[in-house]
């Protein structure tokens, strides 16, 4: 872009965590109008497994109607996949979803909500629940820090 003409700005809310960051966290310096935010991204070639493990899915939700909580096992590449265990994603079986990540951020719901997180893509949202709060800054990480080749 020419600096001259006028840039559309994507304005991604961020959440503090309690804990120290992790050196790809998102980074902030400055103040007032010369606010700088940096963010740090891993690249991932497709069909690299970047983090694999158990949490616990909404599911059912449509038009604001309420829905169930489904245990999967996730598996983070390039797009989030869920199978029904471990052992369908092990002997090869299809996913039983995926959440495509050519859009997305997470955040971390307001605390003591029981390690809730979203994971907000297009077209379509997942709010998960991890088994401590670790896990779940572990998967907000990783999932914020994914980046994709061209």
């Amino acid at each position: 872009l020419h600096p001259s003409r006028n840039r559309t700005r994507l304005a991604i809310p961020l959440r503090r965590h309690r804990r120290a960051p992790s050196p790809q966290a998102p980074s902030m310096s400055g103040t007032g109008s010369d606010l700088t935010v940096g963010f740090a991204c891993r690249v991932v070639q497709v069909g690299d497994v970047v983090k694999t493990g158990y949490l616990t899915k909404l599911g059912g939700v449509k038009d604001g109607k309420g829905g169930s909580w489904k245990r999967r096992f996730m598996v983070l590449r390039e797009d989030l996949y869920y199978y029904q265990d471990e052992e369908a994603y092990l002997r090869g079986a299809d996913p039983k979803g995926v959440i495509k990540l050519n859009a997305f951020f997470a955040t971390i719901h307001e605390e003591g909500e029981h390690y809730l997180f979203t994971i907000h893509a297009l077209p379509r949202s997942l709010t998960c629940r991890a088994d401590n709060e670790d896990d779940m800054h572990q998967w907000v990480d990783a999932i914020n820090t994914l980046g994709h080749t061209a």
